[in-house]
């Protein structure tokens, strides 16, 4: 008897355990779906944007079904032997194949300069490394219009702080226009004037 009362509280257990996974994973993606959603609604419509790091395409859903972006260029190397999830390729393509205003662009950005037209916004959700970090922002300017809005992914998450000093550092004298979304994102406004960063509010 004893062990059938064992058996029956270990599978209580795990059905408790995963039940509480789940629903955080579930609150997760509300929050960043919601935040992103408000980050959208801070920028006007037909927008040229970038996404660095697109993964299985669900952020860059969100910005297509904004309705804010003429054009989403999104640039990934997607499998590249490092992904613990070989499928998020194809689960790409699913949303790609949905919303032609996506362009694929599989590598890295130093591979498809040439490809992608000056532009007005662009989301940073790739390596969240200092030097990675610092790369990803000076590169994507050099792409950019004048202004245009610069934005990102796990600013306030401490378990990427290479990602948070080279913002930090970057935007230091600026980080007074630079706004936060609930999902961890962040974004401002940027101008290259004369060789210097100038920034408002978005």
């Amino acid at each position: 008897m004893w062990k059938a009362h064992l058996i029956g509280a270990t599978f209580l257990a795990l059905f408790l355990f995963a039940r509480g996974k789940k629903m955080r994973e579930m609150r997760g993606n509300k929050r960043k779906v919601e935040g992103l959603q408000e980050l959208c609604e801070c920028l006007p419509s037909g927008l040229k944007g970038l996404e660095i790091g697109s993964f299985a395409g669900e952020s860059a859903q969100i910005f297509i079904e904004s309705g804010r972006f003429e054009k989403l260029y999104c640039v990934d190397p997607w499998n590249d032997g490092k992904s613990k999830k070989p499928d998020v390729e194809v689960r790409f393509d699913v949303v790609a194949e949905q919303h032609p205003e996506i362009v694929k662009c599989k590598g890295y950005l130093q591979d498809h300069v040439h490809d992608i037209p000056p532009l007005d916004f662009i989301y940073i959700d790739a390596q969240h490394k200092l030097v990675q970090t610092y790369q990803f922002v000076f590169q994507s300017l050099l792409l950019a219009k004048e202004p245009c809005w610069l934005a990102g992914h796990d600013y306030d998450n401490r378990q990427y702080d290479g990602l948070i000093e080279a913002i930090d550092t970057i935007f230091g004298g600026h980080m007074d226009n630079m706004v936060f979304f609930e999902d961890t994102s962040y974004m401002i406004k940027v101008d290259r004037h004369r060789g210097k960063i100038e920034t408002s509010k978005p």
